[in-house]
């Protein structure tokens, strides 16, 4: 158990989802807990999740919830991970309000009233992604291939089982495949996921044995392939589900040319002829979601 003094709530006022209800909603619960200060705060402008929790990232006793998707949740956790020790370091929360929440229905547990209240913190993992000079945190996956290609349609719609798959169909024969180099080989892939969380984009499932603390990643890699192949595998992934998928602590690759990757909700630039290693730090993130 922790001891937490400190809340701030930060919603996003032009979220897809209920940011501000939601945010309110706990503020109000919150408010009556006599040791805690709580905050509910706006998002101004993209980003500014992320230059806040950097001014609090050191604070132990400080709670740092996101109402939103995973998208200002990510720009926290990178905060926070990239300024802090284990020791010193200020806790994550995130509240179901946007339209992706692949970590909140993976992690969740338990009453988040009382869990704050008795300072109820969880040590989970995060990916590391490093390349070059330039270091990013990852709550839940990272990917190449079709995620980033589409992940951007996907975080601009209300999505259910039946329009993400719609999404995905419509863009399968605009796909390009990646091509990187991993020990002294080229490989083509359609898809290359990186994830300490089972599920992505609401209802693909990657793992059915996921753990969310266990120091590893499971690899989610589609070969180059036919649209009909690729179809068949989201499909089994959004019904039934993937059983079990190849499992790291850390992966290395280099990009033939310059190609995206998306990093939970958000999309960065990999350069080409760049090495770019992910890797699995354990119990890194404090948590309460």
């Amino acid at each position: 158990m922790a001891i937490l003094t400190q809340v701030y709530i930060l919603y996003n006022p032009v979220s897809t989802g209920s940011s501000y209800t939601t945010a309110k909603e706990l503020f109000d619960k919150l408010t009556s807990i006599d040791h805690l200060q709580v905050e509910l705060l706006k998002t101004d402008y993209a980003g500014h999740a992320g230059d806040f929790a950097r001014e609090h990232a050191t604070e132990a006793e400080t709670l740092l919830i996101a109402s939103s998707g995973d998208g200002t949740y990510h720009e926290i956790v990178n905060a926070v991970l990239s300024n802090s020790t284990l020791e010193s370091r200020a806790v994550c929360g995130l509240l179901p309000s946007g339209n992706a929440n692949d970590h909140y229905h993976f992690v969740h547990e338990g009453n988040t009233v009382e869990r704050i209240r008795l300072g109820d913190v969880r040590l989970i993992d995060a990916l590391k992604i490093s390349f070059g000079p330039h270091t990013y945190y990852g709550h839940s996956y990272a990917g190449i291939g079709i995620t980033p290609q589409i992940g951007h349609e996907l975080n601009q719609t209300k999505l259910n089982r039946i329009n993400e798959l719609w999404l995905v169909i419509r863009n399968l024969f605009r796909i390009r495949s990646v091509r990187i180099i991993i020990d002294g080989g080229r490989r083509r892939y359609d898809s290359l996921v990186f994830s300490t969380n089972g599920r992505m984009s609401k209802v693909l499932k990657l793992s059915k044995t996921a753990e969310i603390d266990d120091g590893l990643f499971e690899i989610s890699a589609l070969h180059s392939t036919s649209g009909p192949r690729l179809l068949q595998y989201l499909l089994k992934a959004s019904t039934v589900g993937i059983e079990t998928a190849p499992q790291a602590k850390s992966f290395s690759f280099i990009t033939t040319h310059s190609t995206r990757m998306q990093i939970d909700g958000e999309i960065i630039r990999l350069p080409a002829h760049t090495e770019i290693t992910i890797a699995s730090v354990q119990q890194s993130l404090r948590c309460i979601v």
